[in-house]
């Protein structure tokens, strides 16, 4: 099982409650390491990381922080797929991701990546 980041595991005792099917699915996907649980606490990682080593959020870096962004709301997508994780914790995981990076609700759905400006330009 995966060493999960202090954020995931309170994620887990916050939003589900034991007993509950949520609870045995999300249960049984920390331990089995379930991917996107793995992922969601792999961007709540690097978040913090990327702040302890340049004293600064992603959200402040103009190369990383728009392609961690469009990383963790490809992630958030995957939710619409079928797994062993209770989508409401990996929901609060997401936003805990978001809050540790530096990015708020206002910065989701842009894209500042220099694909997605060539993209809209051939798109003219």
């Amino acid at each position: 099982m995966t060493k999960y980041q202090p954020e995931t595991r309170e994620a887990f005792r916050q939003r589900t409650a034991p007993g509950t099917v949520s609870h045995a699915a999300h249960s049984k996907g920390l331990r089995n390491d379930e991917p996107l649980i793995v992922m969601l606490d792999a961007l709540i990682a690097y978040a913090k990381r990327h702040e302890a080593r340049f004293e600064s959020k992603l959200a402040e870096d103009y190369f990383l922080g728009p392609r961690w962004k469009d990383a963790a709301e490809g992630v958030r997508a995957l939710l619409n797929g079928d797994g062993d994780f209770d989508g409401g914790t990996c929901e609060a995981m997401f936003w805990e991701a978001l809050r540790i990076a530096g990015f708020t609700e206002k910065d989701l759905g842009t894209c500042d990546c220099a694909y997605a400006r060539e993209a809209a330009e051939v798109a003219k």
